[in-house]
């Protein structure tokens, strides 16, 4: 094809055709602009479809992270319930004069344990790295941020708070007044009668109660915004 453009240019130039050259040789620029404008053009249009195959993949893993996160935040949510009704009927118990006895041992050893929960947030890093900007949807794009950059960090605030505390307090008060201990099994107090009138373990006993209600409060905000975040992102397929 060059060399096609070339001959012509050549026959012009012999021929002394200067004019009719001058209106070629512009209109072979025009043309070659043109043929540059389109091919960057259908490049453009190549990433554009490039970008967003991505981000329909980063959408699908976080829809699969979602449905992870909802199925740890139910085990935790339900294990966190069981336990705060376990401290609350020692709690009664204690105020009601009752003497503590080896009946309560399993539910003693409820009262000290540490729950763990991470959100999989994979597929929203990869949308993030994608550029947030680029979901056209700004609806789901707020849903997102609000999800794992603001109640998830609030979220990990609270059990934070809570784990800090059973470091803190409950195991060296477990280590000083209690001869046996076995995770989430059985607590047994070197004294059940001193332990049910210690005014410090009733203490402890109810401000625990005040961090795990905190958590779960946090906790249900994620699911909520979690049920509108998996129908958003379901309707992007």
């Amino acid at each position: 094809m060059i060399k096609f453009f070339r001959k012509i240019r050549q026959d012009l130039l012999s021929k002394g055709k200067t004019g009719k050259y001058m209106k070629y040789a512009i209109g072979e620029i025009i043309l070659v602009v043109i043929g540059i404008l389109i091919a960057l053009q259908i490049n453009n249009w190549n990433e554009k479809n490039k970008q967003n195959s991505f981000i329909q993949q980063a959408f699908l893993e976080v829809q699969n992270n979602l449905v992870n996160d909802s199925l740890q935040m139910t085990r935790v949510m339900a294990r966190l319930n069981s336990e705060l009704k376990i401290q609350q009927e020692i709690i009664n118990a204690i105020e009601n004069g009752q003497i503590l006895d080896s009946s309560y041992n399993k539910s003693l050893s409820k009262c000290m344990t540490m729950n763990l929960i991470q959100v999989t947030d994979n597929g929203y890093k990869n949308l993030q790295a994608l550029g947030l900007e680029n979901i056209k949807n700004k609806n789901l794009e707020n849903l997102l941020i609000k999800y794992y950059d603001i109640l998830n960090k609030d979220m990990i605030r609270e059990v934070s708070d809570d784990n800090v505390d059973l470091l803190n307090v409950w195991l060296p008060y477990v280590r000083k007044n209690f001869k046996d201990f076995d995770y989430r099994k059985y607590a047994v107090p070197k004294s059940y009668e001193k332990l049910s009138s210690d005014s410090e373990f009733l203490v402890m006993l109810k401000i625990n109660i005040d961090n795990r209600e905190a958590t779960l409060e946090e906790l249900t905000k994620m699911q909520v915004a979690m049920r509108s975040l998996i129908e958003s992102v379901s309707s992007k397929k």
